[in-house]
C-alpha cells in the first residue's frame, strides 16, 4: 500500500513539474485556452462581416509565463475550417517570452462561418493542447458588375450586392499594368467612395487601362492590394480585353471572385453597349440583380431584358412591345410576334416555351449558342412573293425539327413539290431532256438545310402563306454539296436553304463555306411575270445574284443585300464536293425582310458605298436582267472566287452578263478603278423580233462623276448611257458574248489626228483574202455577222497584213472592228467579195 502512494505521489509531482504555463490573447485580453470562451470582437476571436474572396486578419499572441524552465516548443497551431487561415512563424518560446501568429479569415461562400484553434506545445516530453473558438460571417459585398475598354475611352462599373451600406474607405479599385508586381502597390489606386444599398456606380475615364491590364478590387490600397483582393477581372496573359466589353449576369455569374475566369462573365459586343437603353444591365452605369419578369403588364423594376438576364414571360407579350432579349428566356404565357414588323425574340443560352409562341413572316427567334437546350415547339409563319401565275414557285427551306411536307404545304399539289437532285444529271442545257432530271418530286419530312421548290394553293396566284410548327432548328447544321468533276461551271448548281426561323449573314454563310461553294448565292423570285405558265415541265425563272461585291436585281425589284430571311430555299455553286454548314454566329436579329419572300424591302441599313455600277438589259416584252460591275479593294482581273459569280442562266428567255475569259458573268469585282478601262459585255436571247434597251440601274463612288459609255461593236455606235438608254433590235435568238463593251472614256470622240489616221485605213476583200493597211499598229481585229455574231478575233500586232477567211459566202454583210496599239476603235462596213 504504501508502495502505490508513493508512485502516485511520484507522478503527481512530474506532472506539476512539467506542466507548460501559457497565456493566449487577442487585444491585449486574455483567451481561455480551454475551448470554453465565446468568441467577442473584443479579443479578436468574432471577425465580424467579411467579404466573400476577401480576407481579414488578426494577430494573437503567446507568452510563456514560466521563468525558469528551458522553454516551450509551438508544435502546431491549426484550424478545423477552410475558411480561416494561419499564418504561424514561431517554433520556441522562451522562459517569460511571448509570440505572435496570425489567423485570417477568407470565406469563400455566404454564411456565418465557425472554427476551433489548436494550439500544440511540448516542453520536454509532456505535451499539451489548447483550444479556443473563433467565428465570422462571409457575405458579399461588392463586385465588378462590368468592365467597358474601347481606345481611350475605359470604364469599370460597380455594384454595391448587399443590402447594407458600404463605407468611404471599405474598398479600393486597384490597376497593375502589364507587367508590373502584383505584391506591390497598384500602378493606380482609386477609393470606391460610400455605396449605398444596391448602389451601382461608374470608375473610369480617358485611357485608364489597356486590354491587358489587371483590375482588382480590394479592402486595400498599398503593397497588399492584390492578396486582399475581392474581385477581379483581367491578367497580364495578352491582350484579352483590348476593345471589349464584359458584364456579370444570368449567363454567367453575380458575384465576386478572387481567381480571373473568363467563364463568369459574359462578353457583350461594344456596340451593344454603347446603343443599350439605360434601362438594361448592359448600359454602363446600371445593374439590376437576378432575373426579369413580363408581369402586370411591365418588366420588373420597369427595367429591360437584355443578353445577360434570364427573362420570365409570365403574362401575355405582343411582338409589337418590342424585342425580347435574354440568356434564358422561359415563356409561361403567349408571345405573339405576328405583327408585322421586324422584331425579334433573342435568346443567348436555352428557351423554354410552355405556352404558345408565335413568330411572324419577317419577325425571327434568333439564338445564339449552338448548344441551347430547346423545350416546347413554336409556330414560324412565312409568306412567298406576290405570284403572277398559279403555276410560279417558291423556293423554301424548314426552319423546325422533323417537319411533315403534306403538312406544311397543305393544298399544294403534292406533285408539284420538288426538291433539286444535281447528281442525276450533267446536263445545264435547258433545252436537253435530261436537264429536269435533276428535280425530283419530294414527300414526307423535310431535311433542315435542303431547298424545296413548291407551287402555291392549286389554282391560286398572290402571296401563299404557310406556317411551320415544330422545335426550331438551331445550331450546327450541315448539307451535302454535289459536284461534277469535269469543265462545265453551270452544272455543279445546288438548292439549299436558311434552316433557321431568322435570318442570316449570307457573308458569314460564305467565310465558313468557301473551300466548298463559290461565294455567291442565287434566289429566284418572280419579279418577271410568266408569260405561259402551265402545269408540264418545272421551270425555274429570275435569279437575283449576291457575293461579296454586291447583288443584281431581277425586275423592279430590290437589289439582294447581306441578310438572307429565314425558311428561304436558294442556289450556291460547289466547287467541290463536300458539305456546308449554317450555325448560330450567322444568325441575325431585326434583319428578317430581305429574301425575295415579300415584294418591298423594309431595310433600313445603310450600304456601304462602294465603286460599283448596275447595268440593266429590258426587252419590250417585260424582260429583266441586271449586271454588276464592281471595284473592289483585293479584286484582280481574273477570276476572284467570293467577287466574281458566274451567271446562272438555266432556262431563263434573256442573260446580260459580262466576258471573263471564257466565263459569263453575273458579278464581276475588277480591281482599282481607272478610266481607261474596257469592259467586253454581252448578252443571249432565246426570244427573237425584240427591242431591247440597256440602261444604267445605279451607280456609286466614283462612278457617280465618271463617264460611262456603251459601243455596240456590230452596229459601230459608242452611245453615252448617263444621256439615255441605249435601244436596239434583236431579230434572232442567239448567243452575243462580244457584242458590246462598256468604257469610261468617249472613245468616239477622235482627235484631228485620230480622224486623219481612221480615213487612211483600208480593208480590201477578194475571194478569201481579206488586206488591211494602216498608219498605226493594229492591235486587235474582229469580224461579225450582221447579227452581231463573231466570226473571227485576232491579234496582229502589224500596221499592214492580210488573212484568210474561207467560211463565209459571197455577198454577205459583215462588220470589222480594229483596235490600234494606242487604244483608237476603228469600224468598218464590208461585203464579201
Amino acid at each position: 500500500m504504501r508502495k502505490l502512494f508513493f508512485g502516485i505521489l511520484a507522478l503527481l509531482n512530474m506532472f506539476f513539474t512539467d506542466a507548460q504555463n501559457i497565456e493566449i490573447k487577442g487585444n491585449d485580453l486574455i483567451i481561455s485556452g480551454d475551448g470554453s470562451n465565446i468568441p467577442a470582437e473584443s479579443n479578436g476571436t468574432a471577425f465580424g462581416v467579411v467579404p466573400v474572396g476577401g480576407s481579414l486578419r488578426h494577430t494573437f499572441t503567446i507568452t510563456n509565463l514560466e521563468s525558469d524552465n528551458p522553454g516551450i516548443q509551438v508544435q502546431n497551431i491549426s484550424v478545423n475550417s477552410s475558411d480561416f487561415v494561419v499564418t504561424n512563424n514561431m517554433r520556441h518560446l522562451g522562459p517569460g517570452t511571448t509570440e505572435s501568429f496570425d489567423i485570417a479569415i477568407e470565406p469563400q461562400t455566404e454564411g456565418v462561418k465557425n472554427a476551433i484553434v489548436q494550439i500544440e506545445v511540448k516542453r520536454r516530453n509532456n505535451r499539451m493542447t489548447y483550444t479556443f473558438n473563433l467565428n465570422g460571417e462571409g457575405k458579399k459585398e461588392i463586385m465588378i458588375s462590368q468592365y467597358y475598354e474601347n481606345m481611350s475611352t475605359d470604364w469599370i462599373e460597380l455594384k454595391n450586392i448587399s443590402s447594407d451600406q458600404i463605407g468611404t474607405n471599405s474598398y479600393y479599385v486597384g490597376i497593375y499594368s502589364n507587367g508590373s508586381n502584383l505584391e506591390g502597390s497598384p500602378d493606380l489606386v482609386l477609393n470606391t467612395g460610400q455605396m449605398e444599398a444596391g448602389e451601382t456606380i461608374l470608375l473610369g475615364g480617358n485611357d485608364m487601362f489597356d486590354g491587358d491590364d489587371l483590375i482588382v478590387i480590394s479592402t486595400s490600397s498599398g503593397d497588399d492590394t492584390y492578396a486582399n483582393r475581392v474581385d477581379i477581372i483581367g491578367s497580364h496573359d495578352g491582350l484579352w480585353g483590348n476593345l471589349k466589353a464584359f458584364g456579370k449576369g444570368g449567363c454567367s455569374t453575380e458575384t465576386s471572385h478572387t481567381d480571373f475566369d473568363l467563364n463568369n462573365w459574359t462578353e457583350i459586343p461594344i456596340s451593344k453597349v454603347d446603343q443599350a437603353s439605360e434601362l438594361q444591365n448592359i448600359s454602363l452605369g446600371t445593374y439590376e440583380l437576378g432575373p426579369i419578369t413580363w408581369q402586370d403588364n411591365q418588366w420588373t423594376n420597369n427595367a429591360l431584358p437584355d443578353m445577360t438576364r434570364v427573362t420570365f414571360i409570365e403574362e401575355n407579350y405582343d411582338g409589337n412591345l418590342g424585342n425580347i432579349e435574354a440568356c434564358d428566356l422561359i415563356i409561361n404565357a403567349i408571345v405573339n410576334f405576328n405583327n408585322g414588323g421586324k422584331n425579334s425574340v433573342i435568346v443567348h443560352r436555352n428557351l423554354t416555351m410552355n405556352e404558345t409562341i408565335l413568330i411572324g413572316d419577317q419577325e425571327s427567334l434568333v439564338m445564339y449558342d449552338d448548344n441551347a437546350i430547346i423545350s416546347g415547339t413554336l409556330t414560324k409563319l412565312e409568306n412567298s412573293t406576290y405570284r403572277n401565275s398559279a403555276y410560279d414557285f417558291t423556293y423554301w427551306s424548314s426552319p423546325i425539327v422533323n417537319g411533315n411536307i403534306s403538312t406544311v404545304f397543305s393544298g399544294v399539289d403534292p406533285e408539284r413539290i420538288f426538291y433539286f437532285d444535281q447528281s442525276r444529271t450533267n446536263s445545264s442545257d435547258p433545252a436537253s431532256p435530261e436537264y429536269y432530271n435533276s428535280w425530283v418530286n419530294a414527300s414526307g419530312g423535310l431535311v433542315p438545310g435542303i431547298g424545296y421548290a413548291a407551287e402555291g394553293l392549286t389554282g391560286t396566284i398572290g402571296i401563299h402563306s404557310i406556317s411551320f410548327t415544330g422545335i426550331p432548328n438551331n445550331g450546327l447544321i450541315s448539307t451535302n454539296m454535289f459536284f461534277w468533276d469535269d469543265t462545265n461551271s453551270e452544272n455543279d448548281f445546288n438548292l439549299i436553304g436558311n434552316p433557321y426561323p431568322s435570318a442570316i449573314d449570307i457573308e458569314e454563310f460564305f467565310d465558313t463555306n468557301s473551300s466548298v461553294i463559290d461565294p455567291a448565292v442565287y434566289l429566284w423570285t418572280h419579279y418577271t411575270p410568266v408569260s405561259n405558265g402551265n402545269s408540264g415541265d418545272f421551270s425555274s425563272s429570275d435569279y437575283a445574284t449576291y457575293n461579296y461585291t454586291g447583288g443584281t436585281a431581277v425586275g423592279d425589284g430590290p437589289v439582294p443585300g447581306q441578310n438572307i430571311g429565314s425558311s428561304q430555299g436558294f442556289f450556291v455553286r460547289a466547287v467541290t464536293s463536300g458539305t456546308v454548314l449554317f450555325n448560330n454566329s450567322m444568325r441575325m436579329a431585326d434583319a428578317n425582310d430581305q429574301f425575295f419572300k415579300q415584294s418591298v424591302s423594309k431595310t433600313n441599313v445603310t450600304p456601304i458605298e462602294e465603286n460599283r455600277i448596275w447595268l440593266n438589259l429590258r426587252t419590250n416584252q417585260g424582260g429583266f436582267n441586271q449586271l454588276l460591275i464592281g471595284f473592289m479593294e483585293g479584286a484582280t482581273s481574273g477570276f476572284d472566287r467570293g467577287y466574281d459569280a458566274v451567271k446562272f442562266m438555266g432556262p431563263n428567255k434573256i442573260g446580260f452578263y459580262s466576258k471573263l475569259g471564257d466565263k459569263k458573268m453575273a458579278i464581276q469585282a475588277l480591281g482599282t478603278f481607272f478610266q481607261n478601262q474596257e469592259i467586253t459585255l454581252g448578252f443571249d436571247t432565246k426570244v427573237s423580233d425584240r427591242t431591247f434597251s440597256i440602261s444604267i440601274g445605279k451607280t456609286e463612288g466614283l462612278l457617280n462623276d465618271s463617264g460611262i459609255y456603251l459601243t455596240d461593236h456590230v452596229l459601230e455606235v459608242t452611245h453615252d448611257l448617263k444621256v439615255s438608254p441605249y435601244i436596239f433590235e434583236q431579230f434572232t435568238a442567239g448567243s452575243f458574248e462580244d457584242r458590246f463593251s462598256l468604257t469610261f472614256i468617249n472613245r468616239a470622240v477622235l482627235n484631228v489626228s485620230d480622224i486623219e489616221g481612221k480615213r487612211q485605213v483600208s480593208v480590201y476583200n477578194r475571194d478569201d483574202w481579206f488586206t488591211v493597211n494602216s498608219p498605226k499598229v493594229i492591235e486587235t481585229i474582229r469580224l461579225y455577222d450582221i447579227q452581231g455574231k463573231m466570226i473571227k478575233e485576232m491579234h496582229p500586232r502589224e500596221a499592214s497584213f492580210q488573212f484568210n477567211e474561207s467560211g463565209i459566202r459571197k455577198g454577205t454583210i459583215l462588220f470589222m472592228q480594229l483596235i490600234t496599239d494606242d487604244l483608237v476603235q476603228i469600224q468598218k462596213k464590208l461585203v464579201k467579195q
